[in-house]
């Protein structure tokens, strides 16, 4: 049994689990089964440290109660007003309150070091700002991110599940990565996050969901995506700051998206291409061999529009 389930039984059986620095305080309106007693003493030390984390009623959290409304709400809109059926709509759900604890529990570290590793800037694998907005940036290198963001979403469901919001039962251990489960967080976090357009966010979610347009094998179509993702949740926020438009990012030529060069918007040009800055008059990247390019806002053509409005095939 782990240790949520523990916590999850205990207050299944109306005991209510508080923490007292570093002991454990039960309240319940009788004597607690012995056998939950028993549970409860073998996860001492990791129901303390979850329950450290779980969200509380105070100006900066939600309560269990508020969770729970929140979840059921986004449950509402998905089924009612998005036509999922009911277990699509909760698993939507559950990756928009996995999205709201993550913006609600930032982590910060000084920039000059990993967060992980520990170590400083190195040429072609710089220490990049992850997180959306000044109160939730990490200094990371590349090979450093997935698994940082991998224990903080494995921590974020483990809190997530004491209020009794529980991931779906098919839900991927390494969701995030790929497919719609992708692009449900991402557009989630992104439409949260500070700074960031709504109309990127919105866009982007539409991405997710359209067909390869004309001309876009859906190998490279996915790849566009994916930059696109990892553009807007890293560094849309900046990006918008220093003036870029929609279609400096997201513009492409409404006949050949696939080919016209003059109309591109940026996320057409990162295919294998990694963002390492942005500024008002452009964006650095790396190529996957390791070749640093710079990359320039300039005019588009005046038929222009964004990849989102494209008619799909």
């Amino acid at each position: 049994m782990s240790t949520t389930d523990a916590l999850r039984m205990a207050r299944a059986a109306g005991i209510d689990v508080l923490i007292d620095e570093d002991d454990l305080v039960l309240e319940a309106a009788s004597e607690p089964a012995p056998a939950v007693l028993d549970m409860l003493r073998q996860h001492k030390g990791d129901i303390i440290k979850l329950l450290r984390l779980e969200p509380r009623p105070d100006s900066d959290g939600l309560s269990a109660k508020d969770w729970q409304f929140f979840f059921n709400e986004r449950v509402d809109i998905a089924e009612c007003h998005g036509g999922l059926s009911r277990a699509k709509a909760e698993a939507r759900a559950f990756v928009w309150c996995l999205a709201e604890w993550l913006n609600r529990n930032p982590i910060r570290s000084p920039p000059g070091r990993c967060f992980v590793c520990g170590g400083g800037e190195k040429p072609f694998d710089p220490l990049l700002p992850v997180g959306i907005g000044l109160d939730g940036r990490v200094w990371l290198h590349s090979r450093c991110q997935p698994p940082w963001y991998a224990g903080r979403k494995a921590e974020a469901i483990a809190v997530l599940a004491t209020v009794g919001i529980v991931a779906p039962a098919d839900f991927p251990e390494d969701f995030g990565k790929d497919g719609a489960h992708a692009c449900d967080e991402r557009a989630a976090i992104i439409e949260l996050g500070a700074g960031v357009p709504r109309v990127w966010a919105e866009g982007y979610a539409a991405l997710c969901a359209m067909p390869p347009p004309a001309g876009f094998l859906p190998a490279r179509w996915q790849r566009i995506i994916d930059a696109a993702g990892v553009f807007v949740d890293r560094w849309a926020a900046k990006a918008a700051a220093c003036g870029w438009s929609d279609l400096d990012v997201f513009g492409c030529n409404p006949d050949r998206p696939d080919a016209r060069l003059d109309s591109m918007g940026f996320v057409l040009l990162l295919d294998r291409r990694e963002v390492v800055g942005v500024d008002e008059h452009g964006a650095d990247v790396v190529t996957n061999t390791g070749v640093g390019q710079r990359f320039y806002r300039r005019p588009l053509p005046p038929n222009t529009v964004s990849l989102w409005d494209l008619v799909p095939r």
